[in-house]
Formats: structure tokens, sequence, C-alpha cells
């Protein structure tokens, strides 16, 4: 029998956090015009390499833009939208 891979990490790359008492919470949770940083990135390999590709790694600071179905963000200068299942893998901290 061939073993089976695992099972893919909720938050597997977490960015190391200075302050203890930090609230994670997942960036579907923001509201427009708060702030954050992205302090893990979870969801299947799929996910995380594409999120990455966005430039959706630990500590990319984001702005919501519009929230909603889909969440408008600024990255940078970058403006993206996301799907709420999306937006539910990224773990942030409010800024």
């Amino acid at each position: 029998m061939t073993p089976r891979p695992p099972a893919p990490q909720p938050f597997a790359a977490v960015l190391p956090l200075r302050r203890a008492s930090v609230a994670l919470l997942v960036a579907s949770d923001l509201r427009a015009g708060e702030e954050a940083v992205v302090a893990s990135v979870g969801g299947t390999a799929a996910q995380s390499e594409r999120l990455a590709a966005l430039g959706l790694v630990p500590g990319t600071h984001l702005r919501v833009l519009r929230g909603g179905a889909t969440l408008t963000l600024a990255v940078g200068e970058t403006r993206l939208a996301l799907g709420r299942a999306w937006a539910r893998v990224l773990a942030v901290v409010r800024c």
C-alpha cells in the first residue's frame, strides 16, 4: 500500500510575530478601509502558490478597498479581487 500524503495544514507558513498578544483573523473578516499584514497562507499547495504569485505572502501589507462577496484588496500599487473562499486561507493581523 502506498503511504498517504499528509493533509494540507491550515496556515503552514506562519510569519514569526514579535508581539505576544496579536489577534490573528482571516482576511475575509476584514472590512472596507481596514489594513492588515499577511501572517500566514493556508489552504492547498495550489492555493498557496497562486496567492504567492499574486504577491500575497507572509509579511505583505494589504488594504481592503471593498468588502462583500468579493474582497477588493490593495497590495502596493496592485488591486486584487478575491472571493471569500480564497480570502479565508489568508491569516492576517490588523494594523
